[in-house]
């Protein structure tokens, strides 16, 4: 009678579980339509400025697909090695939906749409498995957060890497959750090690504010039996022959003379001095880290190879699967050229406006994130009140939780942490971990609700009340997305688009089979993707910007006197954005040195000015040009007004 009874309850738990997983599942997916079906309606203002990291990733995605398309492993290959501040894996993903259904900038945003659904599952999943009670009814309250997080529900329809991000980052705190004290097949932390390697190799911050809390949690964790095997080799003497082996080997002492070299190139500043004429500066550089990091890797391989089966009872076969799936894809990764250094100019302070470094201690500053949170990350102030109260009450009383839960209360502090100490503020910094908030909240609710009678009757009526909400709240909610700024804002069909600015010149240089565009801001990304977008075909035949432009007035002459001497170009773009209108930004090298495009065009004589269009709304003025003699009727195209 009793098996009868577990039974019972068993099938009743798993009924209750699919019904949760199922409307969630049946919910997320009805949103994710409309919240596509409006980003159609509604995209162009999503291009509202000429310098956002989503023109960068779109080119990529475009020029990966053209690669695949036409087989070119040569020019894949160059197009991996330009990958370097931002990882190529979202443009990889994105590639072949291009290739298939053409060269469509709204078809890059469903690979964010897919990151956002993934989300809202992990997010329920992950609760479900850490709440100490109440379960299905909190992972449904950890759902209702997901999705009727403004910022969330902007990005996913957004060509950025915060969405996906987002659903890898759970995916490996939920693959190491589930696995980690797992017993059998269960146990592999293969899919684990490739689901870090994807999160690498998708955007650098995301992958180190995971990795770092992964890797602290198993020292402390696990810290008797980390230092119980070391203790075990020390006392072999397996270890002390191999460090006093290799501290005398002639890579070590490079290793070393390396270390000191660097050390001393910071504190002195540098050296110079001259040498047949010529001024030579040694300074401490990155590229001494990547000499560092290639010996060390070369030495590193030699060590493991001779020492693979003593290395094997070290870190045991989980440890060889990490090693296997993770880390040597990384490794093999960042001994590319450039690669390195890429990564450590991106996840250091220096990567931040000089403005925002000045002005880190401000009160304006001080109070970004909090507001963020606030009004980005949530309905309003009272339901991030509730989450942040509901929240520091599970901190509160984390010795009441499993380890696996304060594995989420510490990710979820030091990624607090790290994104407020580091200068470059910006509210999608928090995309990735502000899940954690509505895990760690819900989970403290369940602690609430878990000593009271009725629990079963309270979790049936929390589960109800829940699901109507999510209903509600996904049939009345307005969908907003992203434009402008650090955060964004909401869209407007009448929005201000820079495709006003390519759908006027692009049809006109139709009948160009090489094409030059200058402009007085850079806009090597949107002029490239909104070039390849409407001609495919024609990738070798656009030219944006010079080489090397920005360096002096003189050097800026010559670059172009002398490209004038070599261009195949037939016609010339020319948009002339001044400082102060509407497209204009600042803050970057070359600021002025940029505005001597508009003297050059104007100074040669080799291209006509063929038609003109002011944009007063946006302050700025598109000229075409084409060669004297060359004018063909496809290019002498009546002027709009």
């Amino acid at each position: 009678m009793q098996d009868y009874l577990k039974a019972g309850s068993h099938r009743g738990g798993v009924i209750r579980y699919l019904l949760a997983f199922g409307a969630l599942f049946v919910l997320t997916s009805v949103l994710a339509i409309r919240l596509y079906s409006q980003y159609l309606q509604m995209s162009r203002g999503q291009w509202a400025t000429l310098h956002h990291d989503r023109h960068a990733h779109l080119l990529q995605s475009m020029v990966f697909a053209l690669d695949l398309g036409s087989l070119d492993l040569i020019h894949f290959i160059r197009d991996l090695h330009r990958a370097r501040t931002y990882p190529p894996l979202f443009s990889l993903l994105t590639a072949p939906i291009l290739l298939i259904g053409g060269f469509d900038y709204h078809l890059a945003a469903l690979v964010s749409l897919a990151g956002w659904v993934g989300t809202i599952i992990l997010v329920f999943l992950l609760t479900r498995q850490l709440a100490p009670s109440h379960r299905n009814a909190v992972a449904l309250l950890a759902g209702l957060f997901a999705l009727g997080s403004p910022a969330h529900r902007t990005y996913a329809t957004d060509i950025m890497l915060e969405s996906l991000g987002t659903c890898l980052s759970l995916l490996v705190l939920y693959l190491y959750i589930s696995r980690r004290d797992a017993a059998g097949p269960s146990r592999s932390f293969a899919l684990l090690g490739c689901s870090l390697t994807a999160l690498f190799l998708l955007k650098y911050n995301y992958w180190a504010l995971t990795m770092l809390a992964l890797l602290l949690w198993e020292a402390i964790s696990r810290y008797r039996e980390h230092i119980g095997r070391l203790q075990h080799h020390w006392s072999q003497k397996d270890l002390q022959a191999l460090l006093s082996r290799e501290l005398r080997h002639p890579v070590g002492l490079g290793l070393a003379g390396i270390i000191g070299v660097a050390v001393l190139l910071l504190l002195t500043g540098g050296w110079e001095f001259f040498w047949a004429g010529q001024r030579i500066k040694v300074k401490a550089s990155l590229n001494l880290a990547y000499i560092f990091f290639v010996l060390l890797c070369m030495r590193a391989a030699v060590i493991c190879w001779r020492n693979r089966f003593t290395l094997r009872s070290l870190v045991g076969n989980r440890g060889m699967q990490l090693i296997r799936y993770h880390l040597l894809p990384v490794t093999a990764w960042l001994l590319w050229p450039e690669k390195l250094k890429h990564l450590l100019q991106f996840l250091s302070p220096t990567n931040a406006y000089m403005t925002q470094r000045a002005g880190y201690w401000g009160w304006e500053t001080l109070l970004f994130y909090p507001r963020a949170v606030a009004t980005e990350y949530h309905d309003g102030l009272w339901t991030a009140l509730a989450v942040f109260s509901l929240t520091l009450f599970a901190f509160a009383c984390a010795s009441r939780f499993t380890p696996h839960a304060r594995l989420i209360f510490l990710s979820l502090g030091m990624s607090a942490i790290l994104t407020t100490i580091h200068p470059n503020h910006q509210s999608r910094y928090l995309h990735t971990w502000i899940p954690l908030l509505w895990v760690a909240g819900t989970i403290g609710l369940a602690s609430i609700l878990h000593p009271f009678a009725g629990a079963r009757l309270i979790g049936v009526t929390a589960s109800s009340g829940i699901l109507a909400a999510l209903i509600a709240a996904s049939a009345m909610r307005p969908v907003t997305f992203a434009f402008t700024g650090r955060g964004f804002t909401d869209a407007r069909p009448e929005v201000a688009t820079a495709l006003d600015l390519s759908d006027y010149y692009l049809p006109r240089i139709r009948a160009a089979q090489h094409v030059s565009i200058f402009a007085t801001v850079p806009i090597y990304n949107f002029a490239s993707w909104s070039y390849l977008q409407r001609y495919p075909d024609r990738r070798g035949g656009l030219t944006v910007g010079l080489k090397k432009f920005g360096e002096s007035a003189a050097s800026n002459r010559i670059a172009f006197d002398e490209w004038l001497k070599e261009t195949r170009s037939e016609a010339i773009v020319f948009i002339d954005i001044p400082p102060g209108s509407f497209f204009y930004y600042s803050h970057w090298p070359g600021e002025e040195q940029h505005q001597q495009y508009r003297e050059l065009v104007q100074s040669q004589s080799l291209f006509c000015e063929q038609e003109r269009l002011a944009f007063p709304q946006y302050g700025s003025t598109v000229s075409i040009l084409v060669r004297g003699e060359q004018v063909t009727s496809e290019l002498r195209c009546a002027r709009e007004t």
